[in-house]
């Protein structure tokens, strides 16, 4: 449950002294907190995005307008920015559940998700890209924001694309969610160097709208082409041994903690997955330059599938006891 406040910038604000400002949030985190109960502002002004790093149950803000939508998605990352440095999530507002892309920024904004779906129209394939069964969102660590690049293209008006991203850090072991738009009609790709993701090294970079991936050289580039107006790639660095883990390829933050509780690298890929207690069978997918060696140590998993072509191996993991499994990927 969370007390959401909305109309902070009009309807619902203290008068403008020293005294009242301080007394509305200060009493309303106060009550809440007294409840157990966490808050989210909505409709903020800059002044209460500060406030909210004095009340630690003030967890979520709204950073865009009313009704989550195209027009509104560069609002809603630069806003993100703010609300990132200031320790508090982003929330989108709801969206159409179709709305495939307003959805994987709401996803890899790790703050809340929610939809406003007539009764009827809820899109459950999109939706389930989004959770696990048991309804916990699987989220990166850290929200969506443009790329430093972004802020220089901005600085001399090129009108570039919108370039985005969100991390899943597991120390040795960092998945990138790299989402980009174009914004003006005649733009239909976007051309990313690795080394502005802080990539040095090679990487796999997975579309993960059209299933495909490619390999990207160290000091190389990624070229996102724009099919749905918009374009999205998990992108997974290559170890030394010419392995990289892609994660739970049918979630959007395919690396997130929700599904994934670790990865270690050291030459062999090691990784605990978490299920919840309905799900019986998760499919893993990764990069490896050649046939890998796939083990269980926790759980089991059916006989690997691999591409030669495409170089993606897949494999089917069930959970032990514990609703956990434990893989580790190694060369032959």
């Amino acid at each position: 449950m969370t007390y959401e406040q909305d109309w902070l910038d009009e309807n619902a604000h203290a008068m403008p002294n020293l005294s009242d400002p301080t007394s509305f949030l200060g009493e309303m985190a106060e009550a809440m907190g007294s409840a157990g109960i966490n808050i989210q502002y909505c409709m903020p002004l800059p002044g209460d995005y500060m406030a909210t790093t004095l009340y630690s149950n003030v967890e979520t803000i709204r950073t865009s307008g009313d009704g989550f939508e195209r027009g509104k998605w560069d609002t809603f990352l630069y806003d993100s920015r703010m609300a990132a440095a200031l320790g508090v999530w982003p929330w989108t507002d709801a969206f159409p559940s179709k709305d495939l892309g307003s959805l994987i920024i709401s996803t890899l904004s790790a703050g809340p998700v929610g939809v406003g779906d007539a009764i009827g129209q809820l899109d459950v394939t999109n939706l389930m890209a989004v959770v696990r069964k048991d309804g916990v969102i699987i989220k990166p660590d850290s929200p969506l924001l443009p790329i430093d690049n972004t802020y220089k293209r901005d600085a001399l008006d090129e009108r570039a694309p919108m370039v985005a991203m969100a991390t899943t850090d597991f120390g040795g072991v960092q998945a990138r969610y790299l989402f980009a738009y174009p914004r003006q009609s005649s733009t239909s790709q976007v051309t990313v160097p690795l080394q502005d993701l802080g990539i040095s090294g090679p990487a796999f970079a997975y579309n993960w709208a059209a299933h495909q991936g490619q390999t990207v050289p160290a000091n190389g580039h990624l070229t996102m082409d724009f099919a749905d107006g918009w374009a999205f790639y998990v992108i997974s660095p290559i170890n030394h041994a010419g392995l990289a883990l892609l994660g739970d390829m049918d979630k959007i933050a395919s690396l997130g903690r929700a599904r994934f509780a670790s990865v270690e690298d050291n030459g062999v890929l090691t990784a605990k997955i978490l299920f919840s207690r309905d799900e019986t069978m998760q499919s893993v997918y990764g990069y490896a330059a050649h046939r890998p060696v796939i083990k269980a140590l926790v759980g089991n998993i059916d006989p690997m599938g691999y591409n030669e072509q495409t170089h993606i191996f897949t494999i089917e993991v069930s959970p032990g006891n514990s609703h956990e499994a434990q893989i580790q990927v190694s060369m032959q």
